[in-house]
């Protein structure tokens, strides 16, 4: 059961025999004066495309929320900034006048953070620029202005909305809010060829020198306009035969020194909104961050209950970065580029440092393939902030060529272009060496070293005994004098700088040279005689022999 306010309503029990009667009673009418509650959020840290932003809601007072609105700023790197062809506006007038602006009377410098009409004796000013308005939407324009003190007896500001021409001095066709301080009042006109008609007029306390906050709701489909002052509801008019569109705003005075700030216009939204981003001058957000810590987009929202409360403005900034870190440059190896390698187990590159002034390179990727780009090798590998690597643990081929791939990721995401080394080859070392002979015997001495190891262009040898003792050359006789094992070691390297070394030890014998052999040889005590004739032989050999028959 619903009750409404302020209405008496009577009630009575049956017992099962009787009716009786209560006492009347009513529900007084409470009103509502709570204000509602709006937030805007997005589920990513950085966007590097169009998004969706969503918006939360709610009113607790009890009328229900009526209108909501959304704006979207971007952060050109100096100041925020809306994009006035989709219908939205920012100047919080905090430097010189933007180039948007174009004064058509009056004096309008920027003064301590304030647009300021100054010039008292002009009947009108105006200052205006441009603002695509459609009749598919609904506006809230909201600004803060205060009147200074002044001689004149008629000051007034106000604003044109909904102008198709903000050349003219009124705006073409536009409508039309002002607030008299002298006259007390709060007015609407609507402007038809330049021509203003009144069409509400309304009491309205204000004071000189206060700030007041203004907001102007205005639905071109139903040409219901809608005046608040304070975030108080002041005055309203419904134009039965509404404009078409608008191009232009403007700010106007009359015999007034009046000080303007904070000018925004927001759009009726639902509980969700797509956010274009890009640098055309026809998206949201036209600028991407000027450093990681800086956002450049900013959606406010702002909604109005049933009862005309006014929540406060919400707010959320979001990163933007749609362009790729910079590309790197990669060198195999470890310093200067390389085109060989001397090793089937490991592999090794470095690159140049990317750049991205935006949201900054968090970490490179490297891979290594067979081919440019491949990772047939070793798949994509996070390698932090590291601009060189060594990746150990291979098996690799000889004479194939490997290549190093990079890529820079930036902070919101986006990955540079794949970047490819130019290729490394391993080029193994293998000694081919050996000696004319291994063993030899005094007084035979010399032994001939040779290598015959592929691509060799350098030679250490070493003859530990012999002479010479050590050689650079690819062949070198070695003469051995004493008797003995020796060893000898080489060390290669080839045209591409590897190097192999082999030690062989004992690898040398030497040996005396063998004993002279035995010359037989006697003496006789007489060399002749008559029979019997006894003579006596003596061994007269020489080299010793041990054997005699």
């Amino acid at each position: 059961m619903v009750l409404q306010a302020d209405t008496v309503y009577n009630w009575r029990i049956w017992n099962g025999t009787t009716w009786y009667t209560g006492t009347p009673f009513s529900v007084p009418f409470c009103p509502d004066t709570i204000i509602p509650t709006s937030s805007a959020s997005n589920p990513n840290t950085w966007e590097t495309a169009d998004f969706t932003a969503s918006f939360t809601d709610f009113d607790t007072g009890g009328s229900g929320l009526d209108r909501s609105f959304y704006q979207v700023l971007d952060y050109n790197g100096a100041e925020w900034r809306a994009n006035n062809g989709n219908g939205f506006y920012n100047d919080n007038f905090d430097q010189s006048i933007h180039p948007d602006w174009t004064i058509s009377t009056g004096t309008w410098p920027i003064s301590s953070g304030y647009l300021n009409q100054s010039d008292e004796g002009l009947n009108q000013t105006n200052i205006n620029t441009s603002l695509n308005q459609v009749s598919s939407e609904i506006y809230l324009y909201h600004y803060q202005a205060n009147t200074q003190s002044g001689m004149s007896s008629n000051r007034r500001q106000g604003i044109h909305f909904y102008a198709n021409n903000g050349t003219l001095p009124n705006g073409g066709n536009s409508y039309f809010v002002y607030f008299r301080v002298d006259d007390n009042s709060c007015q609407i006109y609507k402007v038809a060829s330049d021509v203003w008609t009144l069409k509400k007029d309304t009491v309205l306390i204000i004071n000189e020198n206060i700030w007041y906050d203004h907001k102007i709701l205005f639905n071109p489909l139903s040409g219901e306009i809608k005046v608040y002052v304070n975030n108080v509801f002041i005055s309203e008019w419904t134009d039965t035969s509404p404009h078409i569109s608008g191009n232009s705003v403007l700010l106007r005075t009359g015999n007034a020194n009046v000080l303007f700030n904070d000018f925004k216009t927001y759009r009726v939204r639902s509980n969700t909104e797509l956010i274009t981003i890009g640098p055309d001058s026809t998206n949201d957000v036209r600028f991407q961050n000027p450093n990681p810590s800086t956002p450049s987009c900013r959606i406010k929202t702002i909604v109005k209950d049933n009862a005309e409360n006014w929540s406060l403005p919400g707010s959320l900034n979001v990163n933007i970065d749609w362009t790729i870190p910079s590309d790197v440059a990669v060198n195999d190896g470890i310093s200067i580029d390389v085109d060989t390698i001397c090793t089937l187990s490991e592999l090794s590159a470095n690159w140049s440092a990317s750049i991205d002034t935006h949201s900054a390179v968090v970490r490179y990727w490297y891979a290594i393939g067979t081919a440019p780009g491949g990772n047939n090798i070793i798949n994509w590998i996070d390698n932090g902030q590291n601009t060189s690597v060594t990746q150990t643990g291979l098996t690799l081929n000889a004479d194939t060529i490997y290549y190093f791939t990079i890529r820079a990721e930036n902070g919101a995401g986006l990955f540079s272009n794949d970047i490819s080394s130019d290729g490394q080859v391993p080029k193994i070392m293998q000694i081919n060496a050996f000696a004319d002979t291994t063993e030899l015997t005094l007084p035979d001495s010399t032994i001939i070293f040779t290598d015959t190891s592929a691509d060799a262009v350098a030679w250490s040898w070493t003859f530990p005994g012999g002479t010479p003792s050590s050689s650079t050359s690819q062949v070198q006789p070695v003469v051995y004098n004493v008797a003995g094992t020796y060893d000898f070691s080489l060390s290669v390297t080839n045209i591409y700088g590897c190097t192999d070394s082999i030690y062989a030890a004992s690898y040398i014998v030497v040996n005396d040279p063998p004993p002279a052999p035995a010359i037989a040889g006697f003496t006789s005590n007489i060399t002749s005689g008559c029979e019997p004739l006894i003579i006596n032989f003596t061994d007269a050999s020489s080299n010793a022999p041990d054997t005699w028959l």
